[in-house]
């Protein structure tokens, strides 16, 4: 099965190729003539004509890219919002850390603590704020901070994954040095730069800092789950061998099936399936359905990306 959340999809390219796009229908439940890939400019009557369909995206900065090939603008996260959510997530941080201190210095002579104990937790206590902070809420809270969350932002993998705690250190590890030891000048000027808008961290870690949508246009974020009764099948597909197309198209797929007709849907899903199919290990058989197959394939390869260990 699979569940959507309100949550913003965000990815770097989010392209399906023109084949796998001609196969997908428009309204009318017909196959679309190719279409031109030209960017479209991000404006009101285009944000509003595609409101409530869940999109693929081609990075935050940018651009989208739906099932049909056409590319939409898509609100990114500014570096004035991700600023002051970064100020207000430190003066959370400033007054955890000062009420945490004075508990200490008042509180550690009352029950006769050495006295290295006060400077000792001092040092302990900023470690676990700068960096226990940011990773212990991203990792738990889907991408988000207090101060993210209040500034209506979040964090995604760059292929619109929720993030895990792999993820979550990596940016926080990174900020230590970009966001604190520099007051966030090296962050600034690296996400200027960036097409996606994203600091060192992000980077380093595969993620994006995206806008949560308005009311206006809900984009929604897909987790999936193995079927019931196919956990052992899911279990032999490998995703090390998919690539990032794969699971966009696969998706993809899934999130617009209930659009297609019947046989359109099945040979869609048949067709991404022969092709997903050699890179992780198990081709589909007459066992599985083409499109039981790319739920478990999409299920794993989700399971992966937040699964990893730090470096691989």
């Amino acid at each position: 099965m699979f569940v959507h959340t309100d949550e913003p999809v965000d990815g770097h390219d989010g392209r399906i190729d023109a084949e796998r796009a001609r196969a997908l229908p428009g309204p009318d439940g017909h196959r679309r003539a190719t279409q031109e890939t030209t960017p479209v400019a991000s404006d009101p009557s285009t944000q509003r004509a595609t409101a409530g369909v869940p999109l693929p995206t081609d990075g935050v900065g940018g651009e989208v890219v739906t099932p049909e090939a056409v590319r939409l603008g898509f609100a990114d996260a500014t570096i004035a919002t991700r600023g002051i959510a970064a100020i207000v997530d430190f003066l959370i941080m400033g007054v955890l850390m000062l009420v945490t201190q004075l508990a200490v210095v008042f509180g550690g002579p009352a029950l006769g603590a050495a006295e290295w104990l006060g400077p000792t937790a001092a040092i302990v206590l900023v470690f676990l704020m700068l960096f226990g902070y940011p990773t212990a809420f991203e990792s738990l809270w889907r991408g988000r901070t207090p101060g993210k969350a209040m500034l209506g932002l979040q964090v995604l993998t760059v292929e619109g994954s929720p993030i895990g705690f792999r993820h979550a250190a990596i940016r926080a590890a990174i900020g230590l040095v970009e966001l604190r030891v520099t007051s966030g000048l090296i962050a600034v000027i690296v996400s200027v730069l960036s097409r996606r808008g994203q600091r060192l961290g992000d980077h380093a870690a595969g993620t994006v800092v995206v806008r949560a949508p308005s009311a206006r246009r809900r984009v929604r974020a897909m987790v999936v789950d193995v079927p019931p009764g196919l956990e052992g099948f899911a279990h032999r597909l490998d995703p090390t061998g998919a690539t990032g197309e794969d699971y966009r198209a696969a998706r993809t797929f899934l999130e617009r099936r209930e659009q297609l007709t019947a046989q359109a849907r099945a040979d869609l899903a048949s067709r991404i399936a022969s092709e997903v199919g050699p890179r992780v290990g198990v081709v589909p058989d007459a066992r599985v359905s083409a499109e039981d197959f790319l739920v478990c394939f999409v299920a794993r390869y989700q399971q992966h990306e937040q699964a990893r260990p730090d470096g691989a």
